[in-house]
């Protein structure tokens, strides 16, 4: 309440015996969240051999390529580029099936998703379950790569494997926190606010780990 604009909030330990919310099951606009999704459904079609990654998305770019760019600098062509190949809400049921249900690709009506199906879509993503492990791997490498840190990283103690979105005045961002007391997701979406807010919320998280 003492920081400006509208949260959406979900946290968890890997453990389930830390976990808190805000909000976490309501939709929001789900800016650059989104480009999780569609890569998801990218790695599950790769997994059954209807996509193969090494081929070009896009002119000059593979899969691949493109994967390792919406996720370290949220690009946003590539991440178009493969979410016109993949058929975007065409896969909202599979989304549902993998536990997403409140997730939606829609490419006109907007992307919507919230803050509690990106957390289970962060906590899958450690466990392993959430697309086979080699692509797991690779996408934790690389959201531990991606440029912009200013918030859940910027707030945490320990090492950071996130994803942000912002479009709109919404600012969001979801990681996967590697702290010296245990790991955690957390993930917050806001509307109104900023990132040093975001920090500063993932900060008092952290001490209280």
């Amino acid at each position: 309440k003492s920081h400006s604009g509208l949260f959406n909030v979900s946290m968890r330990d890997l453990s389930g015996g830390i976990s808190a919310s805000y909000n976490s099951s309501a939709k929001v606009t789900a800016a650059s969240l989104y480009k999780l999704y569609v890569i998801d459904v990218v790695y599950t079609k790769a997994a059954k051999g209807e996509i193969d990654l090494a081929s070009e998305v896009m002119p000059g770019k593979t899969y691949e390529a493109c994967i390792d760019l919406a996720i370290v600098r949220s690009d946003n062509p590539c991440a178009l580029a493969m979410g016109d190949k993949i058929g975007w809400q065409a896969n909202d049921g599979f989304l549902a099936s993998q536990g997403f249900g409140s997730t939606t690709l829609g490419r006109t009506g907007g992307f919507f998703t919230t803050a509690k199906d990106t957390m289970n879509y962060l906590l899958k993503l450690q466990n392993g379950s959430l697309v086979q492990s080699n692509y797991g791997s690779s996408m934790l490498s690389q959201m531990r790569r991606q440029i912009y840190r200013a918030g859940i990283p910027s707030g945490s103690t320990g090492t950071v494997a996130n994803k942000v979105g912002f479009i709109d005045g919404y600012n969001h961002d979801a990681g996967i926190v590697y702290h010296p007391n245990g790991t955690y997701v957390l993930v917050i979406m806001s509307k109104g606010s900023n990132f040093a807010n975001i920090a500063d919320l993932s900060r008092q998280i952290s001490n209280l780990m």
